[in-house]
């Protein structure tokens, strides 16, 4: 009887420890390769990508209304595709600092902004892998 509860504290207790650990920030950014944020209430025609990479790397794709996907580009701004978390709750988002108000697998609320995980339906497969 001995023998099966030291057994049974080797088996449990490394599979509580593994079950409470918690993902990275970065890992529920970028799925833990890379990953399509959607922006939820944009104003614009069509729908607006935000893509996350973990090498640091941040795209934003448009697709409008007639199915076209392409790389938005901002005609009269420079700005930077990469970003990184500094911290905890802290990204620093094309050379901007933003504080994080939600992080989770499906919803993203950043500064003014609330962004959710796109499904793969929306995306070109052309375009699901790291650009």
């Amino acid at each position: 009887m001995k023998k099966a509860g030291i057994y049974f504290l080797f088996l449990i207790i490394p599979a509580l420890i593994f079950s409470c650990q918690s993902r990275s920030n970065q890992d529920i950014l970028t799925g833990g390769n890379y990953k399509y944020w959607m922006f939820k209430n944009y104003g614009g025609k069509g729908k607006v990508f935000e893509y996350f990479d973990k090498t640091g790397k941040c795209l934003r794709f448009v697709k409008i209304f007639n199915g076209d996907f392409e790389k938005y580009s901002w005609a009269d701004e420079i700005t930077s595709n990469y970003w990184n978390m500094p911290k905890y709750k802290l990204i620093n988002w094309r050379g901007n600092n933003f504080n994080i108000a939600e992080l989770t697998d499906s919803i993203f609320v950043v500064g003014r902004d609330t962004l959710i995980a796109a499904p793969d339906s929306l995306i070109p497969v052309n375009y699901r892998k790291l650009q």
